[in-house]
């Protein structure tokens, strides 16, 4: 049970971890391409590695397989200490693999070198004491309480501090640019502060449900075609034992530097108040005294709840390993009732159903789910409201439904997949019409009372380019956070069409996109000169040097992408890897 222990201290010591781990992805679409199809969550603690079948190709180099064994390996640590031991997906953890294996590649390239001694600052910049120094102490129980007792070194931890050093000066060396001249700046401002009148036109799948012609033998037909996309979700049944912080709350105390430490470091971020003049500032520290109280003191009470549900998980487990399946169900109730912990039975409930019987939530359903059938003892389970610890009892896996079960789950993706089918074909034959019209005929049907096109406030194309770099953004959370496919799918939607827009030449029509509620055609109207005359400052400056710079990590990402892949180990390979 050692995820237990790790996560007990981890409970402890959480925010200090979070800020020393934090993942450097310095030139991050470099590594979207990389890895193919196939996902899922990977346990760093799981036995089918991964890694065990892979190896990377970097400037012609091969890495033999123990050695992207080991970077895999220090990239699950760097996950698991970064993302509070969340499971991330197995294409996510490959490619930041390949980043660290290619890091090394370009250190030797670049003759770049990470000392000892800056590994050493490093370190002690991020395991400070109170006084602002070095707190050898908290490193030390680091290192005895969660690096050793995972099969990890102090050498390890070291790498990890290494690579992010590494990727850092990488980084450094590429941004670095000459100064920008005067006609760079001016040829930068009038592309960046160009003003766009862009016409849109959104054609929404809703509004053609009504016109789907639905019979039963079209929905048998669809549901024949599509049966693998309609299953009947697994049953379980099982016991829980709850962990809730109330039980905890007289356990634990809360001191007046606790309180006054928590309000000075997050006062900027409490609700506002008015002061005499109204103006809105931050409360009084007696004003939000016994609020803050409260809410460390349960705070404090729902990690020893953890703690607590950790500690009976591993005892259990201990206990109840070594006997016969038939038996550990019973010693599981028996081991509650010594420790006075009251055992509820869910009774039969499903693995997509938002509580387990009457029990939990989401999370004890998805814990539950994802119990090991040959010993069903779950690891401490935490949601919101308590942390939790069961036992499965009776589990009938999942299959295909039949028709009769899901009929009406089929009647609606039959007139979602119909009304698709309508709404493209209108907004194909929509761009076609406005496209063979000339700009007179086009400034008269964007007019006409009846236009399906709107206008968009007008934006400059570094309006577009925020936009874009925020789409951007959440497209990164997604993947790192193994967001369905589908979702990640249609945020790649989403981000093309500002990149779109900023291409799109005067006139132009663009071909239907797809979108979340259904097609959306973008028109260019017009491309105008910047509203403003070009003067030099220093943000024009400053914006110019980091476009410049940008640019520059975009090449050498597209350099370095052209001559790194990962691919399948083969004994050939590792045997010339190894001469």
């Amino acid at each position: 049970m050692g995820i237990s222990r790790l996560n007990s201290f981890f409970t402890k010591h959480h925010r200090i971890i979070f800020g020393v781990f934090a993942v450097l992805i310095i030139i991050a679409f470099v590594f979207a391409d990389w890895v193919g199809g196939g996902s899922g969550g990977c346990s760093m603690f799981g036995s089918n590695d991964p890694a065990s079948q892979q190896t990377a190709e970097v400037f012609g180099q091969t890495t033999n397989r123990a050695d992207f064994e080991d970077q895999y390996r220090l990239t699950q640590l760097d996950i698991y200490l970064t993302y509070n031991g969340m499971r991330l997906p197995e294409e996510y953890i490959q490619q930041l693999t390949m980043q660290r294996i290619t890091a090394k590649a370009l250190a030797k390239r670049y003759n770049i070198e990470i000392s000892d001694e800056e590994v050493a600052q490093q370190i002690f910049k991020n395991f400070p004491g109170k006084d602002g120094k070095f707190d050898k102490e908290a490193y030390q129980k680091f290192i005895d309480n969660f690096l050793t007792q995972q099969g990890f070194t102090e050498d390890d931890l070291n790498e990890i501090f290494r690579h992010q050093l590494l990727a850092q000066k990488l980084a450094d060396i590429q941004s670095n640019t000459a100064p920008v001249s005067e006609n760079e700046m001016k040829a930068f401002y009038n592309m960046l502060y160009q003003q766009l009148n862009v016409y849109t036109a959104m054609i929404e799948v809703k509004d053609f449900e009504s016109k789907v012609k639905v019979d039963d033998l079209a929905i048998a037909e669809f549901f024949k075609l599509n049966r693998n996309l309609f299953t009947m979700p697994a049953v379980l049944e099982a016991m829980i034992v709850e962990f809730a912080p109330a039980q905890y709350l007289a356990q634990v105390e809360v001191s007046e530097k606790e309180v006054k430490d928590y309000y000075e470091a997050n006062k900027e971020f409490l609700s506002k108040v008015k002061d005499k003049d109204g103006k809105e500032v931050a409360p009084a520290f007696d004003q939000v005294k016994a609020e803050i109280t409260a809410q460390l003191k349960n705070n404090k009470a729902m990690n020893k709840a953890r703690e607590e549900a950790q500690k009976f998980t591993s005892e259990v487990y201990d206990l109840i390993n070594e006997l016969e399946a038939d038996k550990r169900a019973a010693a599981f109730k028996e081991i509650a009732a010594d420790k006075q912990l009251k055992v509820v039975a869910t009774g039969k409930f499903n693995a997509n159903a938002d509580k387990a019987g009457a029990v939990g939530d989401r999370a004890l359903v998805a814990g539950l789910a994802a119990a090991d059938l040959e010993l069903p003892l779950t690891e401490a389970i935490e949601s919101n409201q308590a942390a939790y610890v069961g036992f499965v009892t009776g589990y009938v896996p999942s299959r295909l439904a039949e028709l009769d079960e899901v009929k009406d789950q089929v009647k609606n993706q039959f007139i979602q997949a119909e009304a698709l089918k309508l709404a493209r074909q209108r907004a194909v034959e929509l761009a076609d019409n406005l496209r063979k019209l000339p700009a007179e005929g086009k400034a008269m049907r964007l007019a006409s009372k009846d236009s399906a096109f709107q206008a968009l406030p007008v934006a400059t194309v570094r309006d577009y380019m925020v936009q874009q770099d925020q789409l951007q953004q959440q497209l990164q959370m997604y993947m790192q956070f193994g967001a369905p496919q589908e979702a990640v799918q249609m945020m790649q939607k989403q981000l093309a069409i500002p990149q779109m827009i900023i291409n799109m030449q005067a006139g132009e029509v663009s071909a239907p996109q797809e979108s979340m509620a259904g097609f959306q055609i973008i028109y260019m109207a017009e491309r105008k000169a910047p509203a403003q005359p070009f003067a030099v400052n220093d943000q024009i400056k400053m914006e110019c040097q980091a476009f410049k710079a940008n640019n520059a990590v975009m090449a050498f990402g597209l350099f370095t992408q052209a001559n790194s892949k990962l691919m399948l180990a083969q004994p050939e390979q590792e045997e010339a890897a190894a001469e």
